[in-house]
């Protein structure tokens, strides 16, 4: 954003497993100009001061579960005097290297002054903001909308949109379509350690189990090598009472399902 120059941004919508309506709300906006719309998840509005703003979006479902992410606003001053663009196709983004198994991203970029770049990824896990590998995150993957991705070299800011699940999709051109994958929890919400899960739609292929914490950490992985017509499994969840997200993958098909630990 820059000092006195009309600014939008619409946070990408959270992603609730059991498809439950969410009430959003963002902390950490000051009085500048800036404000935030819950109905359309929207920050817009003209800053008047130039500096750096840290955002927190929270979203909660009608039973009080909430997660949330956060992120940096950077408004520069307000420039002075004529501002002459880089010259066309000396700084771009390029299509990312993704694996569609793992979630793991690549940002390439072509060009440049040999600078270092910071990337802008919601959606992305990664170590820091320079850093162009990462993991796009479990929900997103559940729930694939187009990734935006941007990269800023001496101050020179380009972007690219991924569309990762049409990727995916092209590169699967002339697999056989599979039995839907169905998934089921026993005793779900629980006030075990461990969970009984029942996997159908999977024969023969290969399936990952991934047990993740609210808090985005995983706490427990499983591999079945050549699951049965019905794959029953134990999944280990956390010590702690919370919200887990049990994602659930083949090479074809992904599920995620929300397990309550009480």
């Amino acid at each position: 954003a820059t000092v006195g120059q009309a600014f939008t941004f619409t946070v990408p919508a959270f992603t609730d497993p059991n498809g439950d309506p969410l009430t959003y709300s963002a902390t950490g906006l000051p009085a500048n100009g800036l404000s935030f719309n819950p109905a359309t998840r929207v920050i817009s509005g003209t800053p008047s001061m130039s500096g750096t703003v840290n955002v927190t979006i929270t979203a909660t479902d009608p039973g009080m579960l909430s997660a949330q992410t956060s992120f940096a606003i950077t408004i520069s001053p307000a420039a002075s005097g004529t501002v002459t663009p880089p010259p066309s196709g000396s700084f771009t983004l390029t299509q990312p290297t993704y694996n569609c198994s793992t979630g793991a991203i690549t940002f390439n970029t072509s060009g440049g002054d040999g600078t270092a770049i910071t990337y802008t990824a919601i959606g992305v896990s990664r170590p820091g903001n320079t850093g162009n590998t990462g993991t796009i995150e479990a929900g997103l993957r559940s729930d694939p909308k187009p990734l935006n991705i941007s990269a800023t070299q001496s101050g020179v800011t380009v972007s690219y949109v991924f569309n990762f699940a049409a990727f995916c999709a092209g590169s699967r051109v002339g697999v056989e379509p599979a039995e839907a994958l169905q998934v089921t929890v026993f005793g779900n919400p629980t006030q075990s350690e461990t969970v009984e899960v029942e996997i159908r739609g999977a024969e023969g292929q290969t399936v990952q189990l991934n047990a993740v914490s609210g808090k985005g950490t995983s706490v427990s992985e499983l591999t079945v090598k050549r699951a049965g017509a019905i794959e029953r499994q134990t999944v280990r969840l956390g010590s702690e009472a919370g919200v887990y997200l049990l994602n659930i993958s083949t090479n074809t098909q992904r599920r995620t399902v929300k397990i309550v630990r009480q």
